[in-house]
């Protein structure tokens, strides 16, 4: 049931990739982009997302979605999943992120 609903709502987002791949510009200087690893949604390409945008989160300012981009081209993530995962930041949850980022990071030096 879950499944069929799930997929019922990704093939409803198909055109819009296609739009988005389908761009002149797109095609000409970032082709790249044009791989459907980076738009499909499964288990792997899920999970290699979430670590990008949950790394790429601690980039300080408007940086977060650009470096999640760049990763996910990279590694072939998801990267719409990425961008929307590093958005976790904000100006509430930063500073407690920082000191649980800097503990961790004395503990493991």
């Amino acid at each position: 049931m879950l499944r069929r609903h799930f997929a019922r709502w990704t093939h409803r987002l198909r055109p819009a990739v296609d739009r988005i791949t389908g761009n002149p510009a797109i095609q000409r200087y970032f082709p790249a982009l044009a791989d459907p690893d980076l738009w499909h949604l499964n288990r792997r390409s899920a999970a290699r997302a979430v670590a990008v945008g949950l790394f790429c989160g601690l980039i300080p300012g408007p940086l977060q979605a650009l470096g999640a981009i760049v990763c996910c081209l990279v590694i072939r993530a998801n990267f719409p999943l990425a961008v929307v995962t590093t958005f976790y930041t904000s100006p509430f949850t930063i500073v407690p992120l920082y000191v649980v980022a800097y503990e961790y990071g004395r503990l493991f030096f």
